[in-house]
């Protein structure tokens, strides 16, 4: 018997390629000769990263960056492998601004930002990145992705043209967005 083993991470709980690590000794315990080729997938939140470069034979990147309530914490990017012929990232919003990175009691979604996410987004692009697969899943955020932009230049503004927190309760106060501060690679 050949079994395909691709599940997805059981949130909080274990990553998928411990999961479908679990199903194979499962199944090799009911069946020594089955096959399992295990192939762990992500919907776009935590996990893709690995998932994708694993798959493609890339490469994966530790960066500084901050979790979704402003605390440093290491992250990773990753580069897909050598058939691909542009030098495409891959980065989750999981690995910086998720729920996972955050403890239950300190999770409030209204004040925290996907600035975090922003910041590995622009660590992947210096290091040569020109094309990035962005998974939005797992989110612990409300921004919208202000807070992203906010790492790229981008200034949201209340109506007296002063800056507004980072956080999906300050939009309430967005009067306008400013992007003068933006570089030209970004734009």
């Amino acid at each position: 018997m050949r079994v395909l083993l691709a599940p997805d991470s059981f949130k909080e709980a274990a990553s998928a390629e411990v999961i479908a690590q679990t199903m194979a000794r499962g199944i090799m315990r009911g069946d020594p000769q089955a096959e399992c080729r295990l192939l762990p997938l992500s919907d776009g939140g935590e996990g893709l990263t690995h998932a994708l470069v694993h798959a493609t034979g890339g490469t994966l990147h530790d960066v500084e960056t901050v979790d979704a309530v402003g605390r440093p914490i290491i992250a990773q990017f990753g580069f897909l492998g050598n058939k691909h012929t542009s030098r495409t990232a891959v980065v989750e919003l999981a690995s910086a601004s998720g729920l996972e990175q955050v403890s239950p009691a300190d999770r409030d979604p209204m004040a925290a930002s996907t600035f975090g996410t922003g910041l590995l987004i622009h660590a992947a692009i210096d290091a040569g990145a020109d094309r990035i697969v962005l998974g939005l899943g797992g989110s612990a955020t409300t921004d919208g992705g202000t807070g992203l932009a906010h790492a790229f230049g981008f200034r949201f503004l209340d109506a007296h043209d002063c800056d507004i927190a980072l956080g999906g309760g300050a939009l309430v106060d967005l009067a306008r967005i400013d992007d003068s501060r933006v570089s030209d690679s970004i734009r």
